[in-house]
């Protein structure tokens, strides 16, 4: 994910640091949340950045029967006006249109209107299971984010329902460190249950070490580690969230294609770059395609990197991610 101290609780990516001043903790965004505060700022100011996930949680939640999308869902459209909340809303289509455009950089990889589906197999539940073949297939008629229309008013999901669950954490983060930097905080980590972000350097001027879990491994051992600065770091992987069905693993990661878990040979896709939403974006997106497609996605786009384990545990990275990797 190298010092002596993790300092994530969960999730696929963990942080060693050093000389930790100010720490802040809870739980949002159904995970544990963790900010830690190196050389600048306050107590107050991590507490602060905690609670903007309850705040945005509030917007984003898909379970939430007083959110934002929630309402949406089920009311298959939403007004600025029936949202009763601007700045809310105006977050919510600003998130919306960043999935539209993520669902088309990856040719419908990552679709934001999977939630008929993936209500379905209920991940992250007691009651996950393996859903009837035809209850998915009906789902599948109505996934298609093209069918999504957002302007700065109104949003209207024609038929579709929105599960945000792939892209918010990361928005949610690049807002908090918005707010770090605008309070003057010069070394910070953000921890949203694995989703990274590293602001500057800790207090002794060195970067952040962040590891990448090794699948499935229960005593914490890391298949790479990578020095980070200013850079933010998403892994998803099959082994977060799966059931046993038969002896068969079924995970979280769908393939909106098929409506069930992607089956291409992955354990788990990292994307690393300057922005948090790209990333947690791309992290979804790049599994569901594939290790080949990913990899050529991603050395396309500026300033983003790759980091790939397959079911060998075999660990194969992009075009300039070795600047980052640890010896």
């Amino acid at each position: 994910m190298a010092a002596a101290v993790f300092i994530s609780i969960c999730g696929c990516s963990r942080v060693t640091p050093s000389s930790t001043k100010y720490i802040a903790q809870g739980y949002a965004l159904n995970t544990y949340v963790k900010v830690t505060l190196y050389g600048s700022g306050s107590d107050e100011i991590a507490g602060r950045a905690v609670d903007m996930c309850s705040e945005y949680e509030r917007i984003f939640s898909r379970t939430d029967e007083d959110s934002m999308l929630y309402r949406l869902n089920n009311a298959g459209s939403l007004t600025r006006k029936e949202a009763a909340d601007d700045k809310g809303f105006d977050e919510l289509t600003a998130l919306v249109r960043s999935g539209i455009e993520y669902g088309k950089l990856t040719d419908g990889a990552l679709d934001i209107t999977i939630e008929p589906v993936s209500s379905l197999w209920k991940f992250g539940t007691d009651e996950a299971a393996l859903p009837d073949a035809g209850q998915i297939a009906d789902a599948l008629t109505k996934v298609d984010y093209s069918k999504v229309e957002v302007t700065d008013d109104f949003i209207e999901l024609n038929g579709c329902r929105l599960d945000l669950g792939a892209t918010a954490k990361g928005y949610i983060a690049g807002k908090i460190c918005d707010y770090l930097k605008k309070e003057g905080v010069t070394g910070a980590i953000v921890d949203l249950g694995g989703n990274i972000s590293c602001i500057g350097t800790k207090a002794d001027g060195t970067g952040f070490t962040v590891g990448i879990k090794k699948p499935f491994d229960e005593e914490g051992q890391m298949s790479l580690a990578l020095d980070l600065s200013d850079m933010n770091i998403v892994t998803s992987g099959v082994y977060e969230r799966y059931f046993y069905d038969n002896d068969k693993l079924y995970h979280h990661i769908l393939n909106p294609a098929t409506g069930y878990p992607c089956e291409n040979g992955l354990l788990s896709v990292t994307v690393i770059s300057a922005d948090a939403a790209q990333c947690d974006a791309l992290s979804t997106g790049c599994f569901v395609l594939g290790m080949d497609k990913a990899k050529d996605l991603v050395e396309g786009l500026d300033g983003v990197y790759a980091v790939f384990i397959d079911d060998n545990y075999d660990v194969y990275y992009t075009k300039g991610t070795e600047r980052f990797i640890k010896e």
